[in-house]
């Protein structure tokens, strides 16, 4: 397995299993923008017993420090990295197995003064048992700062027994998770605040009372601003013959703000909608998954929906890629320039190639070629690329949430004044 990372500075961290020094090693490098090695051609590596497939992560911190989890044989365990290079934990911090039991990793996300959140899915010995997830907060001295025996945000009902849900900050020292569970298949959401404890009932909140219909397969983002969460996911007919793409917006208080059911966006269709994947813009959300119509026979499809429950592009849902072929891996990033930059592995031409594509803000495939201003990629800056960069103001010193970090135009790690006096300065319109 491995994991990518980006720094404040614009280097590419790459964490992963294997190297030339040490067998089992885990190794992670650091790459300049300029292609060039910053801790030499073999990176950092120190010894690890194997990994299970995929259960490495990697995140830079908000003091730009580097932080690397794994899953090992017999333990769960990490290492904080300094950006020259340093180990910053004599050894790494360890979560021992049960005896005869699993922990394999899930997701990571970088938290507030250094810390990182971590969760996990925990598999007992006696399969009948569910599936459960766990999460656990730790600070940038290695110090647990949740429950010592964990959060554990899924017990008794379970969660999909092969899933590795993700999660994502909430920007105060939390985060919000998401996941499904077993047949019948049903989508929860959960908020975990700076302290630990959980928002919503134990076991999590429902994103939909439709029990005539299953769900499947959520992604979840999170608007620091108005404290909403939004969340989407495949819903499936009754025979789970087809497969539509349903969202939800909820409150801070845990209302279903589009309905009991949710909002349709893209309708049923003979489809399987797999690898959902989301991204915060500027009082919207990027939605993108793979479309599997028959084996081998995979699309990429993609929607913007405004936080009002509209569509923002006049279509609807893009067709990202219409080459028919067998696709995995996929993901989506928002893109420097504008819009999103979408990534998988494609099996059109042999056993796997990666491919990209890049939409824009508007809907339009190759994405946003013009100024670093223009937030909406139409050719322009004007008062509708102004009305994106309002929202993203935090103020000098002030870190912006995921979704605006385009709009720090100096990139000094705010928006303010300063990012609003070079805005001035690009407007064309």
């Amino acid at each position: 397995g491995f994991d990518l990372a980006t720094d404040r500075n614009g280097n590419m961290i790459f964490a992963y299993f294997g190297g030339a020094n040490i067998q089992n090693s885990i190794t992670v490098m650091k790459i300049t923008p300029s292609g060039d090695p910053f801790w030499g051609e073999d990176g950092l590596y120190w010894p690890g017993s194997p990994p299970y497939s995929q259960d490495i992560k990697v995140v830079v911190t908000e003091d730009n420090f580097i932080t690397v989890a794994w899953s090992s044989s017999d333990s769960l365990k990490l290492q904080r990295v300094s950006p020259e290079g340093e180990l910053q934990w004599a050894t790494p911090l360890t979560f021992d197995f049960p005896s005869g039991e699993f922990f394999y990793l899930c997701d990571m996300q970088a938290s507030s003064e250094g810390s990182v959140i971590l969760s996990w899915s925990y598999v007992m010995s006696d399969l009948s048992n569910p599936v459960q997830l766990w999460a656990q907060k730790v600070s940038a001295t290695g110090e647990l700062l949740w429950n010592s025996s964990h959060v554990r945000i899924v017990d008794d009902g379970g969660i999909f027994r092969t899933g590795r849900p993700r999660f994502v900050s909430d920007g105060d020292g939390g985060a919000v998770f998401c996941w499904f569970t077993g047949f019948p298949y049903e989508c929860f959401i959960q908020h975990v605040l700076a302290d630990g404890m959980e928002k919503y009932e134990h076991g999590g909140l429902r994103v939909s009372t439709n029990e005539v219909r299953t769900r499947v397969f959520p992604v979840v983002s999170y608007c620091k601003r108005s404290r909403h969460i939004f969340v989407f996911w495949a819903e499936k007919s009754p025979d789970l013959t087809h497969d539509a793409i349903y969202g939800q917006k909820i409150s801070s208080e845990g209302e279903r703000l589009w309905g009991e059911h949710g909002h349709e966006f893209v309708p049923m269709i003979p489809t399987l909608y797999l690898q959902m994947r989301s991204a915060r813009v500027a009082n919207s959300t990027l939605v993108a998954c793979i479309s599997s119509l028959a084996e081998a026979q995979d699309q990429i499809v993609a929607i913007h929906v405004s936080d009002n429950g509209t569509h923002r592009w006049p279509g609807g849902a893009v067709t990202a890629c219409t080459r028919l072929s067998r696709k995995r891996y996929f993901e989506l990033s928002r893109s420097a320039r504008g819009g999103a930059l979408l990534t998988w592995v494609d099996h059109r031409n042999d056993e796997g190639d990666v491919f990209a594509q890049s939409v824009s803000f508007e809907g339009t495939l190759g994405g946003c070629t013009t100024t670093r201003s223009d937030f909406d990629c139409d050719g322009d800056v004007d008062l509708h690329d102004f009305f994106s960069l309002v929202p993203c103001i935090t103020g000098p010193g002030l870190a912006p949430e995921p979704s605006c970090e385009t709009a720090d135009l100096d990139f000094d790690v705010d928006v303010d004044l300063e990012d609003i006096a070079l805005f001035q300065k690009m407007f064309t319109d």
